[in-house]
């Protein structure tokens, strides 16, 4: 689940990530008319299951159901976690399309949430979503160039970063990006995003340990 938000008296717009069908958005009915979904099915990255119709010139899904499988409810009494929790969705959004049928974006996102729930590092988390985003968008090259080459030339030390977070799983990292890494990562997530990223900059100012 990547966003959720009111829509008229009693329903909810939500975004959410799918194996195979990139992102998707879609109305749930009577939402907050106490019928469905609990509110730990529609909070940011919990894992749920979505059956969800859309017509053919819709520009919106109406799920018929969401069933919560992993809630990440847990985290919202960390601000650390839970700030870290809306950097991954927003990154998600900004870089996985509608209709993109790879299915590396959801096993990144399921990942990352099991990574903040099992306590690793925040910063990690955030360093690795922002890493494997700018991959799978085409926008990092690559050390032993296997992808595009990146139009900036890398920091030092980010070689090492990004290795790492295509080799390992989160929870094995041996450390979080260092600090001339994270921001160089900042400051390409922001210029390819071409948007205000605000979960992104409200991490960095409350709940980051990069100064």
């Amino acid at each position: 689940m990547l966003d959720a938000r009111p829509y008229r008296d009693r329903h909810q717009i939500v975004a959410f990530l799918t194996r195979g069908h990139g992102t998707v958005r879609a109305v749930v009915r009577d939402a907050r008319a106490g019928k469905a979904p609990s509110a730990a099915a529609t909070q940011i990255l919990s894992h749920v299951r979505v059956v969800a119709h859309q017509g053919p010139s819709a520009e919106l899904a109406t799920c018929q159901r969401v069933d919560l499988r992993r809630s990440s409810f847990p985290l919202a009494s960390d601000l650390a976690r839970s700030s870290a929790a809306a950097v991954v969705a927003e990154l998600l959004t900004t870089f996985v399309p509608p209709g993109d049928h790879d299915a590396l974006p959801y096993r990144l996102g399921v990942a990352l949430l099991e990574a903040l729930l099992g306590g690793v590092d925040p910063d990690i988390v955030v360093g690795y979503a922002q890493v494997w985003c700018l991959r799978l968008a085409g926008l990092l090259g690559q050390p032993d160039g296997d992808g595009p080459t990146a139009p900036a030339p890398l920091p030092e030390g980010i070689e090492l970063f990004v290795t790492a977070c295509r080799r390992l799983p989160p929870g094995d990292m041996p450390g979080a990006a260092p600090d001339a890494v994270a921001r160089w990562l900042d400051r390409r997530i922001r210029h390819e995003a071409e948007r205000r990223l605000p979960a992104l900059d409200f991490y960095r100012s409350n709940a980051s340990s990069l100064p």
